[in-house]
């Protein structure tokens, strides 16, 4: 499924690529059980693939925001990859890609998937150098400055026996007047878009009316951290 032409002088850089799938509960089981954690049912906890710097002063940071908004990240898992099939672009750029065992009061679903939404942007905003790829209680995402092709090689999880899903979205992105990076590949959050967006004509124009439009939204959902939100819009 790959973009004609979605690569570098070297074939080895993509313009981009990953896949969306259903939270791989079975993989994750095993895995955070090696760390010492035993995973809670499917739906009562979140986890996502994080892009971050070499150190723990991104984690540490994260963890801090989730404490201040009533979560816990319980640990921490250092996601298993192959560097070795990457081109010298995108090698040059490649994070340390985490995962964050985040838990919270699942038996308010609504809440706690707000709280989640709420890490995730504030994490993208105030944490320099880290970058959320899903954060998620159903849904996960592996993507980076990949081919098609090098997704499941370079993610050794897609290639395990104990990674199960239901669904698999595929996105391959053709850089057409931004330049590729890891943050930009798709799927994103929660969906990928077929076509282009034009980020000078589009999202400024978007930006100011929510600005213009926030007051008919209901901030009872989001009380004191409304206006945080608006900033990050």
């Amino acid at each position: 499924m790959s973009h004609r032409g979605a690569t570098g002088a070297d074939t080895r850089d993509g313009d981009g690529a990953g896949v969306m799938t259903a939270m791989p509960h079975q993989l994750l089981s095993r895995e955070f059980h090696s760390l010492g954690c035993k995973l809670p049912p499917l739906g009562q906890y979140s986890t996502g693939n994080l892009f971050v710097q070499p150190g723990d002063q991104c984690m540490n940071q994260f963890d801090s925001i989730a404490e201040q908004l009533g979560l816990h990240v319980v640990a921490w898992r250092k996601v298993p990859v192959n560097s070795e099939i990457l081109g010298p672009a995108s090698h040059s750029k490649e994070p340390v890609v985490m995962q964050p065992l985040v838990v919270g009061d699942w038996q308010e679903e609504r809440k706690f998937q707000r709280q989640l939404f709420i890490l995730k942007k504030r994490a993208h905003h105030e944490i320099q150098g880290l970058y959320v790829c899903s954060l998620d209680t159903r849904v996960i995402v592996y993507k980076g400055q990949l081919t098609p092709e090098q997704v499941p090689e370079y993610y050794v999880d897609l290639r395990d026996d104990a990674f199960e899903t239901h669904f698999a979205l595929v996105h391959s992105r053709f850089s057409t007047n931004t330049f590729p990076s890891w943050e930009r590949a798709q799927p994103f959050s929660w969906c990928a878009h077929n076509g282009m967006i034009l980020l000078s004509f589009s999202c400024s124009p978007l930006r100011l009316m929510l600005r213009d439009r926030d007051f008919v939204i209901n901030k009872k959902r989001f009380t004191n951290d409304f206006s945080t939100l608006d900033l990050y819009l």
